[in-house]
């Protein structure tokens, strides 16, 4: 794409936008010339899209403005989708999808693309040298069949994306981890005392209770997070991801994502009031400075994250109470793939309307851990910890005693 959109472009382009939604499709046209002439760094598909089949990387541009050109942006995204794939994102959404399973023979498969990729020398995007040195040190953990399998149902079966997905899982543990826990499941004992630090703070959470439909729920707060350093919060949801696929079942039925920002928030960290060129620079995630207090290094690691892990998320909801949070919002829109944008749901109200939108989607709001004061509520968290790591010391003997016989 070209030339970054100018400012005085950019307002002469709301101006002329009609909060009538009527009006806005017949600007149709106008739209894709905008997008024909704007800066590809914040209006493209960044992450969830290289690993899907066809895809290039930066391949998908989408709307930057109002709310209601958005809006608009995101239905013609929907028409141009088969019908039956929007009836399967609504099924995602609402839980009435069909579970995902895989056969056992799609592994050979799998490990067969794995080595055209070794093979190719990366080429694609997807650097394969993390696997071999996994190879060279255990190639039974390297190839097992359980992570496989999990691979393959995080992307519904197709072997090309599970095989670049599974290369890139190696790849980022050892940035993460290191290469004496790059053969190994992690486990509490490896997160140090900053990344236990950024743990207990409850930024991420998994819900005590399941969804109408029995996924799992992962309940985030970004204003709740706690970390000396990006990757301190990095290691610590990807423990918290990789515990909630440990259950080949959370693998076949999806998870949900939940987005809280509703109640006591330091909201001094966001200044709305800023310039086109300050917003168009904060949407570019490729920076590495923050706005306005928001982290867009941990917010890169975050959404890049699932792409490095065997998780499906079906469906994702933002919550929110102030119109601070616009920005950020609009970041994430416009960051974000095709796959997740249309799982999107943001909620903007109070936290009893907030509650209420998320309870017809299915999700148990006495589970959200957020006090009738707006306070963060880290009693079941703190437990399931603890529970945790009883698991994970049991887990412990029983290899110890099974190497013993």
């Amino acid at each position: 794409l070209g030339k970054e959109p100018s400012e005085e472009r950019i307002m002469k382009r709301r101006q002329s936008t009609s909060p009538d939604a009527s009006s806005m499709v017949h600007k149709e046209a106008e739209d894709k010339t905008l997008l024909s002439s704007s800066s590809s760094t914040f209006s493209n598909c960044n992450y969830y899209s290289s690993d899907e089949d066809g895809v290039p990387e930066r391949a998908a541009a989408f709307c930057f403005g109002l709310q209601q050109e958005q809006a608009a942006c995101l239905e013609r995204e929907k028409v141009q989708l088969p019908t039956g794939q929007v009836q399967k994102i609504e099924q995602d959404l609402l839980g009435i999808a069909d579970r995902v399973d895989v056969p056992e023979s799609a592994v050979q498969e799998l490990h067969h693309e794995i080595q055209k990729l070794v093979q190719s020398g990366g080429k694609g995007g997807a650097s394969t040298d993390a696997f071999q040195l996994a190879m060279e040190i255990d190639r039974e953990y390297a190839t097992n069949r359980k992570l496989s399998m999990a691979f393959l149902r995080s992307v519904e079966g197709s072997v090309k994306r599970a095989a670049k997905r599974y290369v890139r899982h190696f790849t980022v543990k050892l940035d993460l981890f290191g290469r004496d826990k790059l053969c190994k499941d992690i486990e509490l004992s490896d997160l140090d005392e900053y990344d236990m630090e950024a743990l207990e703070s409850g930024g991420f959470q998994v819900l005590r209770e399941k969804d109408r439909a029995g996924r799992p729920i992962l309940f985030g707060r970004y204003t709740c997070m706690k970390y000396r350093s990006v990757s301190n919060m990095v290691r610590a949801l990807w423990y918290v991801w990789s515990s909630i696929v440990e259950d080949e079942e959370h693998q076949k039925s999806g998870i949900i994502a939940i987005g809280y920002e509703n109640g006591k928030l330091p909201l001094e960290r966001f200044d709305n009031a800023m310039s086109l060129q300050q917003a168009g620079a904060m949407y570019d995630l490729h920076a590495t400075s923050s706005d306005g207090g928001f982290d867009r290094d941990l917010a890169r690691g975050i959404l890049s994250l699932p792409l490095s892990l065997p998780i499906r998320p079906v469906g994702y909801h933002i919550c929110a109470d102030s119109s601070q949070w616009q920005g950020v919002s609009d970041m994430v829109t416009v960051t974000v793939c095709k796959f997740v944008r249309l799982r999107l749901r943001f909620h903007y109200g109070t936290m009893q309307e907030t509650m209420y939108k998320l309870m017809t989607n299915g999700i148990p709001v006495d589970s959200i851990p957020v006090t009738v004061e707006g306070e963060i509520d880290l009693a079941y968290h703190t437990k399931w910890i603890e529970h945790r790591r009883r698991l994970e010391m049991e887990r412990s003997q029983q290899m110890i005693d099974a190497h013993g016989d």
